[in-house]
């Protein structure tokens, strides 16, 4: 009961461990932790099937663990939720490795039941020993092969980004010649047009296509620059990652184009409020934003609610701090919120040391 209870917590907290604020540069800060819950859920399931073992044989449960373990560095590879890079490499390597040796005990499990020997009739030469060194011998390649994995898919979206920024500046560039986007007016561009390709972040108001527009547009899919939203998001937060002041207004419309294709994710919803606040330092505009679409009666993820809880949690402490001495705040509520986390911390100091004395039982 305490290992499930505790199994369980363990759980809950791996999804929420991840940075609200997007420019965070603590090592292991990261976006989600879906993908955290993942590879956790497939070492509680690595723990667990040692008691499954007298119902199913051991190539059905390595079989499985190596299809989770798969499905974990497929979404690593998709969300990149670190925000250094590197990090994103160490664990793509070690995501592979884990599969590499799955993928081997699946091979010796069917090679040692094909000959019918045992762990201890094994023998100097023999094929199943020959596997074992096999497996110990590919680690290192593996590691190495998953973490250029990461950085080719770093690379890919660069290359993706590189393409969309050439097709803004030939917008921009057409709009300046005075062709404009079908190139059937011959009058002066204003500014506003040319800026129209970049805006100014703001809030949106993003219009649904409907399925009549859907049946009917076969050229969309040809149109669109990201399959999925986890895809404008990763590319957003890489683009975003380079750090370049001077690609603030391209970040906007990456995101804009997110949107457009794909106005029903509410992560990229979030992600838009996310960088609002924390990225364009426009608080005014992100609460805007949060109002129009109404997020606080949606039922969202765990981890969107979460960040939606903590944007609204900050925002009233900036409103309140930025009221001290007025009739809305009072600095003794600025010391007895700071006593109230003093003593969170310290009770959950306590909550660990006690947790750990008792797995050291």
């Amino acid at each position: 009961m305490v290992a499930a209870a505790y199994m369980s917590f363990a759980l809950i907290a791996s999804v929420l461990t991840f940075a609200v604020n997007p420019l965070s540069r603590m090592p292991r800060a990261q976006c989600t932790g879906r993908v955290e819950f993942l590879y956790l859920s497939s070492k509680i399931l690595m723990s667990c099937s040692v008691y499954l073992t007298p119902y199913l044989t051991p190539i059905v449960t390595n079989f499985f663990l190596l299809l989770l373990l798969i499905i974990v560095l497929y979404n690593h590879l998709c969300i990149m939720p670190f925000h250094h890079h590197a990090i994103n490499v160490l664990r793509g390597g070690i995501y592979l490795t884990f599969i590499w040796m799955l993928a081997c005990s699946v091979a010796f499990c069917g090679v040692q039941q094909y000959q019918g020997v045992r762990a201890w009739d094994i023998v100097d030469g023999s094929l199943p020993q020959l596997l074992q060194w096999l497996t110990v011998a590919g680690m290192p390649i593996a590691f190495a092969t998953g973490g250029y994995l990461c950085h080719l898919n770093r690379q890919r979206i660069h290359q993706v980004l590189d393409r969309l920024y050439g097709e803004c500046e030939a917008k921009k560039i057409a709009l300046t010649l005075g062709g404009g986007h079908g190139g059937k007016t011959n009058r002066r561009p204003r500014v506003t047009d040319v800026q129209s390709v970049m805006p100014k972040p703001s809030a949106i108001t993003i219009t649904r296509r409907s399925n009549f527009d859907k049946f009917f547009d076969t050229s969309w899919n040809g149109k669109r620059a990201f399959a999925t939203s986890v895809s404008a998001s990763t590319a957003a937060r890489a683009l975003l990652y380079r750090r370049n002041e001077h690609d603030l207004l391209f970040l906007n419309y990456i995101i804009m184009r997110g949107l457009e294709e794909h106005p029903y994710s509410d992560g990229l919803v979030m992600l838009h409020i996310k960088f609002l606040r924390f990225v364009f330092r426009d608080t005014h505009e992100a609460t805007e934003q949060e109002k129009m679409f109404d997020l606080s009666s949606k039922r969202l993820a765990w981890d969107d609610g979460y960040i939606l809880y903590a944007l609204n949690r900050k925002a009233q402490q900036d409103s309140k701090t930025s009221s001290l001495g007025q009739d809305g705040m009072r600095a003794i509520d600025l010391m007895e919120f700071d006593n109230g986390v003093e003593k969170a911390r310290k009770y959950h100091m306590r909550c660990i040391t006690s947790m750990k004395a008792f797995w050291r039982l």
